[in-house]
């Protein structure tokens, strides 16, 4: 089924809103229909089964601001699509789309949510740069493998991207230039590095997901950006996490777990003032926590979980007595001489604050 509506202000066509035909499996017939409402402002055209290529014929609907053609078997996109110049969304996710018209990164100026998860691209044009109204990104679940880093440089609005479930190893730092960003997703992918640069203008920034890599360090810049919220890096390669994480004051969860190589927490978790839950489970190689955990006074939430039958993590031997509504999962207390405090009379420093690079 899909559905039409219409502005006010009709032409002759007379095209009832909504209009509803079920399963219009001649795309070609079937735009050409269309093609002659040139009045449509949204067409909805998810699940309907079209398969094929978009034709030329949408080249008519000029006033056309929102496309969803989610969840067919599209295969290809007509240059031409370009030429409906008031293009708003655009979601073409769940199809068989091999590569996306560069001619629409340079029509698309008022484009602002741009969705083609789920398709098979192997690669994002630089024109993408093009899209400064963009907001909204989601490739994910494709087969990319690498991206220009000039793709991103002009995308200042560009507050939500997704490329999670590809094929990239690296991470461009010219993400980094994406200053309204607020939530970033490169999950299940082959990164094994990433760039400090890429936090150092990221102040808006509230959700990292970096979980299934193949990461071994995380850069001490990542303190930079913060108004992280959560974190998560599980199931990496990462050993030790930088002192430089303490001054995410703004971060409420972190996720480590099944990060094997990893043996501890940064002393400078005290600076995580609204922190909520740490998950550390299946950290195998970690034997203890930082003293200065017991700073944590909003921790509600502590999994220490091995996985084996024999819990390895120690953390402090009072640790549940100064925080009584936290409840840990997993590892065992730290013994100590009794009555006498094992925190240090000085925490770690949480480090000189982090500033952005001068304007070029």
């Amino acid at each position: 089924m899909f559905s039409l509506n219409r502005r006010n202000n009709t032409n002759n066509i007379n095209c009832p809103t909504p209009l509803r035909i079920s399963y219009p499996r001649n795309i070609i017939g079937l735009f050409a229909v269309l093609s002659e409402c040139k009045e449509l402002v949204n067409v909805n055209l998810s699940h309907n089964m079209l398969n094929g290529t978009i034709p030329d014929s949408i080249d008519n609907l000029v006033r056309l601001q929102n496309l969803n053609l989610r969840g067919n078997d599209i295969t290809a996109v007509t240059p031409n699509i370009s030429r409906c110049q008031m293009m708003t969304e655009f979601d073409i996710s769940n199809n068989k789309l091999k590569e996306i018209p560069v001619d629409i990164f340079h029509g698309w100026k008022d484009l602002q949510k741009l969705k083609m998860a789920g398709n098979k691209l192997i690669f994002l044009p630089p024109e993408i740069s093009n899209l400064e109204s963009l907001k909204y990104l989601d490739v994910s679940k494709n087969n990319i493998a690498s991206i220009p880093g000039q793709a991103f440089r002009n995308l200042k609005r560009l507050s939500f991207l997704n490329l999670s479930t590809n094929a990239l190893v690296s991470l461009p730092d010219e993400i980094g230039s994406c200053s309204d960003l607020s939530y970033l997703n490169m999950s299940d992918n082959g990164i094994t590095h990433v760039p400090g640069s890429v936090f150092l203008n990221l102040k808006k920034l509230e959700y990292l997901f970096l979980f299934k890599n193949k990461i071994v360090g995380v850069p001490p810049e990542i303190g930079a950006a913060t108004n992280l919220r959560i974190v998560s890096l599980a199931n990496n390669k990462i050993s030790s996490l930088p002192n430089g994480m303490g001054l995410l004051s703004n971060l409420e969860e972190i996720y480590v777990g099944g990060n094997t190589a990893l043996r501890t927490l940064p002393g400078t978790v005290h600076g995580w003032k609204k922190i909520r839950a740490i998950y550390c489970q299946g950290c195998t190689k970690m034997k203890s926590l930082p003293y200065e955990i017991e700073l944590c006074s909003t921790l509600r939430d502590l999994d220490l979980n091995s996985g084996k039958k024999k819990q390895t993590c120690q953390y402090p031997k009072d640790l549940k007595e100064i925080l009584p509504k936290l409840r840990i999962r997993g590892g065992k207390p730290k013994k100590g001489k009794k009555g006498k405090s094992l925190m240090p009379k000085t925490p770690t420093p949480l480090g000189a604050p982090l500033v952005s690079p001068p304007p070029n």
